[in-house]
């Protein structure tokens, strides 16, 4: 997929979220300054302490979505 737009992140407190879990969309230009530069979002609202799984997607222009990432998971904590 060579056309990204974005990025779909799945998260949840169970694992398999991704794709039925929570999710919200990340714009690739908004959050990159250039095409070489990382694409990075913080997620907010989380429960100190709780345990969250988290998976991305691709999203093309044309509105596709790829298979998803690995999983990985982590407690939620206060940002440095």
């Amino acid at each position: 997929m060579s056309d990204i737009v974005g990025y779909r992140v799945y998260v949840g407190t169970a694992p398999g979220t991704c794709p039925r879990g929570s999710s919200f969309f990340v714009d690739a230009a908004a959050s990159a300054a250039n095409r070489t530069q990382p694409v990075s979002t913080m997620l907010k609202g989380l429960k100190m302490g709780e345990l969250y799984y988290v998976a991305v997607t691709a999203v093309s222009a044309a509105g596709g979505e790829s298979a998803c990432s690995a999983e990985s998971s982590a407690r939620a904590r206060q940002a440095d």
